[in-house]
Protein backbone atom coordinates (compact mmCIF):
# COMPACT_ATOMS: atom_id res chain seq x y z
CA UNK A 1 0.00 0.00 0.00
CA UNK A 2 1.17 3.40 -1.13
CA UNK A 3 0.78 6.73 1.73
CA UNK A 4 -0.73 9.22 -0.18
CA UNK A 5 -1.31 11.61 2.53
CA UNK A 6 -0.83 12.32 5.90
CA UNK A 7 -2.60 15.15 7.55
CA UNK A 8 -2.24 16.90 11.17
CA UNK A 9 -5.47 16.82 12.98
CA UNK A 10 -6.28 17.54 16.43
CA UNK A 11 -6.29 15.39 19.29
CA UNK A 12 -8.89 12.12 18.40
CA UNK A 13 -8.81 10.34 22.07
CA UNK A 14 -11.77 8.25 21.00
CA UNK A 15 -10.75 7.58 17.31
CA UNK A 16 -13.63 9.18 15.80
CA UNK A 17 -13.63 8.58 12.27
CA UNK A 18 -15.72 6.93 9.99
CA UNK A 19 -15.30 5.88 6.00
CA UNK A 20 -17.91 4.88 3.47
CA UNK A 21 -18.01 1.47 2.29
CA UNK A 22 -19.36 2.84 -1.45
CA UNK A 23 -18.08 4.72 -4.41
CA UNK A 24 -19.00 8.27 -2.64
CA UNK A 25 -15.24 7.71 -1.45
CA UNK A 26 -16.32 9.95 1.62
CA UNK A 27 -14.33 9.62 5.01
CA UNK A 28 -15.70 11.95 8.34
CA UNK A 29 -14.08 13.00 11.05
CA UNK A 30 -14.50 15.76 13.99
CA UNK A 31 -11.73 18.61 13.94
CA UNK A 32 -11.45 19.46 17.04
CA UNK A 33 -12.28 17.75 20.37
CA UNK A 34 -13.91 21.21 22.04
CA UNK A 35 -16.65 21.53 19.62
CA UNK A 36 -19.17 19.94 17.03
CA UNK A 37 -17.98 19.99 14.31
CA UNK A 38 -17.21 17.51 11.24
CA UNK A 39 -14.89 17.62 8.54
CA UNK A 40 -16.09 15.24 5.20
CA UNK A 41 -12.87 14.56 3.06
CA UNK A 42 -12.74 12.85 -0.24
CA UNK A 43 -10.29 9.85 0.00
CA UNK A 44 -9.41 10.10 -3.62
CA UNK A 45 -8.94 14.11 -4.59
CA UNK A 46 -7.97 14.32 -1.15
CA UNK A 47 -9.91 17.45 -1.18
CA UNK A 48 -12.36 18.67 1.73
CA UNK A 49 -15.94 18.12 0.12
CA UNK A 50 -17.68 19.84 3.20
CA UNK A 51 -17.23 21.15 7.09
CA UNK A 52 -20.88 20.46 8.97
CA UNK A 53 -21.37 22.30 12.03
CA UNK A 54 -23.20 19.37 13.51
CA UNK A 55 -23.30 20.10 17.56
CA UNK A 56 -22.59 23.14 19.50
CA UNK A 57 -20.08 20.81 22.11
CA UNK A 58 -17.61 18.13 21.25
CA UNK A 59 -18.70 15.05 19.44
CA UNK A 60 -19.37 11.53 20.85
CA UNK A 61 -20.23 9.06 18.62
CA UNK A 62 -20.16 9.28 14.21
CA UNK A 63 -21.55 7.19 11.77
CA UNK A 64 -21.90 6.66 7.79
CA UNK A 65 -24.52 4.75 6.12
CA UNK A 66 -24.15 1.93 3.54
CA UNK A 67 -24.18 4.11 0.74
CA UNK A 68 -22.33 7.02 2.41
CA UNK A 69 -24.73 9.54 1.54
CA UNK A 70 -26.22 9.85 5.02
CA UNK A 71 -24.22 10.77 8.36
CA UNK A 72 -25.36 10.57 11.86
CA UNK A 73 -23.54 12.15 15.12
CA UNK A 74 -24.21 12.44 18.85
CA UNK A 75 -22.37 15.59 20.80
CA UNK A 76 -20.93 14.46 24.03
CA UNK A 77 -24.31 15.15 26.07
CA UNK A 78 -25.86 12.68 24.00
CA UNK A 79 -29.51 14.15 24.09
CA UNK A 80 -30.20 15.01 20.48
CA UNK A 81 -28.94 12.71 17.42
CA UNK A 82 -28.34 14.56 13.89
CA UNK A 83 -28.48 12.83 10.38
CA UNK A 84 -26.78 14.91 7.65
CA UNK A 85 -27.60 14.02 4.20
CA UNK A 86 -23.97 14.09 2.77
CA UNK A 87 -22.38 15.92 0.51
CA UNK A 88 -23.46 19.28 0.82
CA UNK A 89 -25.63 19.06 4.01
CA UNK A 90 -28.73 20.66 3.20
CA UNK A 91 -30.88 18.50 4.68
CA UNK A 92 -30.75 17.08 8.31
CA UNK A 93 -33.03 15.36 10.92
CA UNK A 94 -32.78 16.00 14.50
CA UNK A 95 -33.96 12.96 16.98
CA UNK A 96 -34.47 13.26 20.63
CA UNK A 97 -33.04 10.77 22.57
CA UNK A 98 -33.68 11.93 25.76
CA UNK A 99 -34.19 14.90 28.21
CA UNK A 100 -30.98 13.84 30.40
CA UNK A 101 -27.55 13.10 29.26
CA UNK A 102 -26.11 10.27 28.39
CA UNK A 103 -23.21 7.72 27.12
CA UNK A 104 -23.63 7.20 23.74
CA UNK A 105 -22.07 3.54 23.37
CA UNK A 106 -23.06 3.28 19.30
CA UNK A 107 -24.99 4.14 16.82
CA UNK A 108 -26.00 2.28 13.68
CA UNK A 109 -28.24 2.68 9.94
CA UNK A 110 -30.27 -0.45 9.02
CA UNK A 111 -29.07 -2.10 5.79
CA UNK A 112 -31.57 0.41 3.50
CA UNK A 113 -30.82 3.15 6.06
CA UNK A 114 -34.28 3.44 6.71
CA UNK A 115 -33.58 2.91 10.81
CA UNK A 116 -31.07 4.50 12.96
CA UNK A 117 -29.67 2.47 16.11
CA UNK A 118 -28.86 4.25 18.92
CA UNK A 119 -27.18 2.66 21.86
CA UNK A 120 -26.19 4.47 25.45
CA UNK A 121 -25.71 3.40 28.56
CA UNK A 122 -29.57 4.87 30.04
CA UNK A 123 -30.63 1.17 29.14
CA UNK A 124 -32.55 2.01 26.29
CA UNK A 125 -31.96 1.31 23.12
CA UNK A 126 -33.56 4.00 20.40
CA UNK A 127 -34.64 2.68 16.87
CA UNK A 128 -35.39 6.25 14.63
CA UNK A 129 -37.26 6.05 11.72
CA UNK A 130 -34.73 8.15 8.84
CA UNK A 131 -37.12 10.34 6.76
CA UNK A 132 -35.69 13.36 4.89
CA UNK A 133 -39.36 13.40 3.00
CA UNK A 134 -40.98 15.30 6.14
CA UNK A 135 -37.78 17.16 6.75
CA UNK A 136 -36.80 20.65 5.91
CA UNK A 137 -34.01 22.21 5.40
CA UNK A 138 -31.07 22.49 8.19
CA UNK A 139 -31.05 26.10 7.31
CA UNK A 140 -34.83 26.33 8.28
CA UNK A 141 -35.74 27.83 11.88
CA UNK A 142 -34.68 25.58 14.18
CA UNK A 143 -30.66 25.89 13.24
CA UNK A 144 -31.06 29.41 14.45
CA UNK A 145 -32.65 28.23 17.87
CA UNK A 146 -30.32 26.81 21.08
CA UNK A 147 -30.32 23.58 21.00
CA UNK A 148 -32.75 23.29 24.01
CA UNK A 149 -35.52 25.22 22.12
CA UNK A 150 -34.20 23.07 18.77
CA UNK A 151 -35.70 19.80 20.57
CA UNK A 152 -39.27 21.73 21.39
CA UNK A 153 -38.85 22.64 17.65
CA UNK A 154 -38.35 19.24 15.88
CA UNK A 155 -39.45 16.77 19.09
CA UNK A 156 -38.48 13.40 16.49
CA UNK A 157 -38.97 10.81 19.12
CA UNK A 158 -37.80 7.09 18.42
CA UNK A 159 -40.23 4.74 16.67
CA UNK A 160 -39.04 1.88 18.35
CA UNK A 161 -36.93 0.95 21.86
CA UNK A 162 -35.25 -1.90 23.74
CA UNK A 163 -34.79 -2.43 27.03
CA UNK A 164 -31.33 -3.84 28.29
CA UNK A 165 -29.36 -3.84 31.46
CA UNK A 166 -28.21 0.29 32.24
CA UNK A 167 -25.12 1.28 32.18
CA UNK A 168 -23.58 -1.93 30.12
CA UNK A 169 -22.19 -0.95 26.44
CA UNK A 170 -23.95 -2.53 23.17
CA UNK A 171 -24.44 -2.27 20.01
CA UNK A 172 -27.68 -2.94 18.08
CA UNK A 173 -28.65 -3.50 13.99
CA UNK A 174 -31.53 -4.76 11.95
CA UNK A 175 -31.36 -7.47 9.90
CA UNK A 176 -30.96 -7.44 6.14
CA UNK A 177 -34.95 -7.75 5.89
CA UNK A 178 -35.73 -5.23 8.89
CA UNK A 179 -37.78 -8.09 10.60
CA UNK A 180 -35.20 -8.76 13.68
CA UNK A 181 -33.40 -6.46 15.88
CA UNK A 182 -29.96 -7.52 17.48
CA UNK A 183 -27.86 -6.60 20.57
CA UNK A 184 -24.58 -7.53 21.80
CA UNK A 185 -23.68 -6.46 24.83
CA UNK A 186 -20.49 -6.11 26.72
CA UNK A 187 -21.74 -8.72 29.45
CA UNK A 188 -21.40 -11.29 26.57
CA UNK A 189 -25.05 -11.51 25.49
CA UNK A 190 -26.56 -11.85 22.45
CA UNK A 191 -30.38 -11.41 22.32
CA UNK A 192 -32.52 -11.18 19.21
CA UNK A 193 -36.08 -9.30 19.25
CA UNK A 194 -38.89 -9.19 16.74
CA UNK A 195 -39.23 -5.87 15.30
CA UNK A 196 -42.23 -4.67 12.96
CA UNK A 197 -41.47 -1.68 10.36
CA UNK A 198 -46.01 -0.96 10.78
CA UNK A 199 -46.02 -1.42 14.97
CA UNK A 200 -42.66 -0.09 16.39
CA UNK A 201 -43.35 0.67 20.61
CA UNK A 202 -41.21 -1.33 22.80
CA UNK A 203 -39.81 -4.68 20.75
CA UNK A 204 -40.13 -8.24 22.43
CA UNK A 205 -37.36 -10.21 22.81
CA UNK A 206 -37.73 -13.74 20.82
CA UNK A 207 -34.08 -15.36 21.48
CA UNK A 208 -31.02 -14.81 23.45
CA UNK A 209 -27.92 -16.66 23.54
CA UNK A 210 -24.22 -16.25 25.59
CA UNK A 211 -21.22 -16.27 23.71
CA UNK A 212 -19.17 -16.88 26.90
CA UNK A 213 -20.77 -20.18 26.79
CA UNK A 214 -19.02 -22.75 24.95
CA UNK A 215 -21.17 -23.83 21.97
CA UNK A 216 -23.14 -27.35 21.72
CA UNK A 217 -21.70 -30.11 19.47
CA UNK A 218 -24.19 -32.27 18.08
CA UNK A 219 -23.26 -35.39 15.39
CA UNK A 220 -25.88 -35.80 12.58
CA UNK A 221 -25.69 -37.91 9.87
CA UNK A 222 -21.64 -38.46 10.11
CA UNK A 223 -21.27 -34.48 10.65
CA UNK A 224 -20.39 -32.31 13.35
CA UNK A 225 -22.43 -29.58 13.95
CA UNK A 226 -22.12 -26.89 16.12
CA UNK A 227 -24.97 -24.90 17.60
CA UNK A 228 -24.98 -22.26 20.30
CA UNK A 229 -27.48 -22.48 23.03
CA UNK A 230 -29.65 -19.71 24.32
CA UNK A 231 -28.70 -18.48 27.29
CA UNK A 232 -31.74 -19.42 29.25
CA UNK A 233 -31.79 -22.87 28.53
CA UNK A 234 -27.67 -23.34 28.89
CA UNK A 235 -28.42 -21.80 32.68
CA UNK A 236 -31.48 -24.03 33.51
CA UNK A 237 -29.46 -26.98 32.17
CA UNK A 238 -26.15 -25.97 34.72
CA UNK A 239 -28.96 -26.03 37.12
CA UNK A 240 -29.83 -29.45 36.83
CA UNK A 241 -26.31 -30.92 36.24
CA UNK A 242 -25.92 -29.21 39.91
CA UNK A 243 -25.49 -32.31 42.13
CA UNK A 244 -27.83 -32.37 45.28
CA UNK A 245 -26.62 -31.32 48.75
CA UNK A 246 -26.64 -33.67 51.24
CA UNK A 247 -28.40 -33.26 54.59
CA UNK A 248 -26.65 -32.40 57.19
CA UNK A 249 -25.59 -35.38 59.97
CA UNK A 250 -25.12 -32.79 62.42
CA UNK A 251 -28.62 -33.01 65.05
CA UNK A 252 -28.80 -29.96 67.48
CA UNK A 253 -29.39 -31.13 71.04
Amino acid sequence: MKLLETRDVEPNPKGLCALSPSNTNFMVYPVSQNCGNILVLDVLTLETVNLIPAHKGPISQIVLNQTGTMLATASEKGTVIRVFMLPNANKSISFRRGTYPAVIHSMTFSFDSKYLCVCSDTGTIHIFKVDFTQCGSSSGVSSYLPEVLSQVWEPSRDFAHIKITPGVPSICALSQDNKIAMVLTAEGFYPQYQFDENVGGELKQINEYSLLMEPQTVEVSGKILTDQQPAAAVQQQQQQQQPPQSPSNNTNL
